[in-house]
């Protein structure tokens, strides 16, 4: 008997053991059930506007060089100025040299008769 007494009071003490421990979780449970979080997103938000006024920034500046850039090709040719002149200048000596060549031609004839 002796034995089953000190079960009985082993099995008594690690049951008030338990209690306590189920006591201390329903009060833990209860005040993590009872604390209110206080979500502050601001500091998230500001960093948010700073990306989105960057972005526009960024946006902005690519807009004005694409801009720049076809003024540039608009205004661009195959070839330059001076070129063509040059080109048409030098056609119009060698039509002038040809032209000159065949009169002399024409008149080499008239002259040997």
């Amino acid at each position: 008997m002796a034995k089953l007494e000190e079960i009985a009071e082993l099995l008594t003490e690690e049951i008030d053991g338990f209690n306590k421990s189920i006591k201390k979780l329903e009060e833990i449970k209860n005040q993590i059930n009872s604390y209110k979080f206080e979500s502050d997103i601001s500091n998230i938000r500001y960093q948010i506007e700073e990306q989105k006024k960057e972005l526009k920034d960024h946006s902005k500046y690519q807009n004005q060089k694409m801009d720049e850039i076809s003024k540039k090709m608009s205004k661009a040719r195959i070839f330059p100025n001076w070129l063509v002149i040059l080109f048409f200048v030098l056609m119009i000596i060698f039509l002038g040299i040809i032209i000159l060549l065949l009169s002399w031609n024409s008149l080499i004839p008239i002259a040997i008769r």
